[in-house]
């Protein structure tokens, strides 16, 4: 049996002073405070990240597939492209792929009798709102209202532009519909089948859906005219090499890419910084829980100098004395840790069921604190706090090499 680890066993638990107790129960609380803080904030700001993500994925897909064009607007392209069924279903057999979508988009006025509202439209089809997600885009009212022959005339509006204009689900408008190579715009009446809410304010407060064939109609295109695809991939890692695997196999020019990571940039670059916040917690976080422990450790080892005097003197080297205090504290590290993993998993579990803290979805795009416990994340908490506790842990044992073993032994 290991000596030193056979002392650290015994010496667990029994410490001299009640003054050290505390210092060894503060600084293990300290621990599980700091572990159960990073704990929270790796599974907030996944939460964050991966909500956000999957909200305009989820509306726009990972990348289209458009006609190439010089304008800075790349969510409206001038010209349409042929829409190409054997490409569709071919794209739909590739690897990582789950949906490719054709869409039309247009730019156009919502009219009431008191109120015009300058919007985006987007033109889908049937498909596209199969497979929804209803924690990622909330429909209301009713569907659009599609058929075989012609073309629905029905709109969905977001909340918000309900808002706006003062009208709800059930109600007609007037859809202008502008053209840069025409002077006059076109115009429908249609009705407000139903409401969706994202939760973005570049989405919410812009876009409505309508009917593909609408737009196609309003453009005098053919139905085999579309402005572009959209194509949804299994993971948002998967979409850049995706990505340009289609460009190369399927693509011509002028055809290009565009990214919804590109359109959305500010979007994408602010959940970027957040894995910066999240270093810099994690990172505090674990310094309070070393300086906690170290503080602990030298509490104990100066309260037992009389038996590492005794030790030397019955000839132990000061490694094997040193290598005692390091199995010690990292018993109360771990404790500190698995208490901290407990506490943390808790109250996520807690924010994620019951949404007690709230947000502001002007600000944050949603209405709760999202959580996302990813587990190579809080392994990685747990062995890397471990790791470094300890090796940072067994500097201070260096001053047991300075303890005279006279003066040792007679301390009291």
């Amino acid at each position: 049996m290991n000596l030193s680890s056979y002392i650290a066993k015994r010496i667990t638990g029994h410490h001299k002073s009640s003054f050290s107790n505390f210092i060894i129960r503060l600084s293990t609380a300290a621990t599980v405070i700091s572990v159960a803080v990073m704990i929270i904030a790796a599974a907030v700001v996944q939460g964050f990240k991966d909500t956000i993500k999957d909200k305009a994925f989820e509306f726009w897909g990972h990348f289209h597939i458009s006609q190439s064009t010089a304008t800075n607007d790349l969510m409206i392209s001038p010209k349409p492209i042929p829409f190409d069924s054997g490409m569709v279903a071919s794209l739909k057999r590739e690897p990582h792929i789950l949906d490719v979508e054709p869409y039309t988009l247009g730019a156009g006025i919502i009219a009431t009798e008191l109120y015009n509202e300058g919007v985006r439209i987007k033109g889908v089809g049937p498909s596209y709102f199969k497979g929804s997600k209803d924690n990622v885009i909330t429909y209301g009212g009713h569907p659009i209202r599609y058929n075989d022959t012609s073309y629905a005339a029905d709109v969905i509006l977001s909340q918000a532009i309900l808002d706006k204009i003062g009208k709800q689900a059930g109600d007609d408008v007037l859809l202008y519909v502008l053209d840069k190579e025409e002077s006059l715009p076109r115009v429908r009446k249609v009705r407000i089948a139903g409401t969706y809410h994202m939760g973005i304010e570049e989405i919410d407060n812009n876009f409505i859906l309508c009917d593909i064939k609408l737009l196609q109609r309003l453009y005098n295109w053919n139905d085999g005219q579309v402005t572009g695809y959209q194509v949804l991939t299994d993971d948002y890692e998967h979409a850049d090499p995706v990505a340009e695997e289609v460009y190369f196999k399927y693509l011509s020019i002028p055809q290009t890419i565009v990214y919804i990571s590109d359109i959305y940039s500010e979007i994408f670059q602010w959940l970027e910084l957040q894995n910066v916040n999240a270093r810099i917690i994690l990172t505090i976080m674990a310094v309070v829980a070393v300086i906690n422990m170290i503080t602990a450790l030298l509490t104990f080892i100066l309260e037992r100098v009389n038996m590492i005097g005794i030790l030397k003197a019955l000839g132990m080297n000061n490694w094997e004395v040193r290598k005692i205090f390091v199995y010690h504290i990292s018993r109360i590290v771990l404790k500190g840790i698995l208490g901290g993993v407990l506490l943390g998993l808790f109250l996520c579990l807690l924010q994620y069921y019951f949404h007690i803290i709230s947000i502001d979805e002007s600000i944050y795009y949603m209405k709760y604190v999202p959580i996302k416990i990813v587990p190579w994340h809080v392994a990685g908490i747990i062995i890397g706090t471990f790791v470094v506790s300890v090796l940072i842990l067994a500097v201070p044992t260096l001053i047991i090499r300075k303890i005279n073993i006279v003066e040792a032994i007679r301390y009291q």
